[in-house]
């Protein structure tokens, strides 16, 4: 029997000098039955012209989807998701990397289970500009599986460029264009809803994710709000939800609160304070935000790191 087909699919934007050993991870997985597709949103770097050269190299491998106009992270995201022909599709950033083995050990862990609609694993969190480690993504977010509750409540706990699908379960259309850049958490929550299928965790660490000034995880007033807009979203749609939606709302409440109070923005900041506080009560779900974030910094011995530095800082939107 054959392997079952794989699509990943990298999205870029003006990566032009990180793009092609993002790309050689996954065109050089050991795995016969694999197509990329590299889906670049008009970049107006050489990012294009790298993508054009190795899709010469590695013809009939590699999908070049080079895109004349920019639509921003999700359109693009649907863009090449209607390229990606595989059994299942793994999700990389254009400026992450794959390490050996990862498509078959992912693929070996989804197959020998029917239930997994999607699956993800540990990633080394590395510094962009020294290559060296940060931390794993486990010791900050923990190891976790499970359906949509769980996808709800705790957000995501996911990296990105470890999550591999069932192509049959994304949405026809890909994610809602409503969510302009966050939207696979939503994509998650729907796949996971409507199929009643769950969230695997594979304890390995197969991939590297790249810390950089340059990563939307660091624009915190642009993730607030398309996280509410997300939360109100699966609210309407199931509300059956509701209870951990409220919970996981008042989390992302105490979060820009302390930003607010940071900024001495204190009008806005005790609203949303007060909004964490008994947006889910009598839970005190915020706690475990702030406990996550606690233990993570005694683990470190009291030093930060650069998403805990960007804290304090304004990013624009991407």
């Amino acid at each position: 029997m054959p392997s079952p087909r794989v699509s990943i699919l990298c999205i870029t934007y003006n990566q032009q000098d990180l793009v092609e050993q993002t790309l050689l991870s996954a065109l050089e997985q050991e795995y016969d039955n694999l197509q990329v597709v590299a889906s670049d949103d008009a970049s107006p770097d050489s990012t294009a012209k790298v993508i054009r050269a190795l899709a010469k190299k590695y013809r009939g491998r590699l999908v070049p989807v080079l895109n004349k106009s920019r639509g921003g992270i999700t359109l693009n995201m649907n863009r090449g998701l209607a390229h990606c022909d595989g059994d299942y599709v793994a999700f990389l950033g254009g400026d992450d990397i794959f390490l050996p083995g990862k498509i078959a050990k992912q693929v070996a862990f989804m197959q020998a289970d029917p239930n997994l609609i999607l699956s993800h694993h540990d990633a080394d969190v590395f510094d962009s500009a020294t290559n060296q480690t940060l931390y794993h993504w486990s010791e900050r977010y923990g190891k976790h599986s499970g359906g949509a509750d769980s996808v709800i409540r705790l957000g995501t706990y996911m990296c990105g460029t470890t999550v591999m699908a069932r192509r049959e379960r994304i949405p026809s259309g890909g994610a809602d264009p409503r969510i302009p850049a966050a939207s696979d958490w939503l994509m998650w929550v729907e796949m996971l809803a409507e199929s009643g299928g769950q969230f695997g965790y594979l304890d390995e660490t197969l991939a590297r994710y790249r810390r950089s000034g340059g990563n939307i995880t660091r624009a915190w007033d642009w993730k607030f709000e398309e996280q509410n807009l997300t939360l109100a979203i699966i609210e309407a749609r199931w509300p059956q939800y509701a209870t951990l939606v409220r919970e996981r709302r008042s989390e992302l409440y105490f979060v820009q609160a302390v930003r607010r109070f940071r900024f001495k923005e204190w009008k806005a900041a005790w609203h949303l304070a007060w909004g964490a506080l008994f947006g889910s009560f009598p839970s005190p779900a915020w706690l475990r935000i702030a406990s996550r974030e606690l233990w993570f910094f005694i683990r470190r011995r009291g030093r930060t790191d650069d998403l805990l530095d960007s804290f304090s800082t304004r990013h624009e939107q991407p």
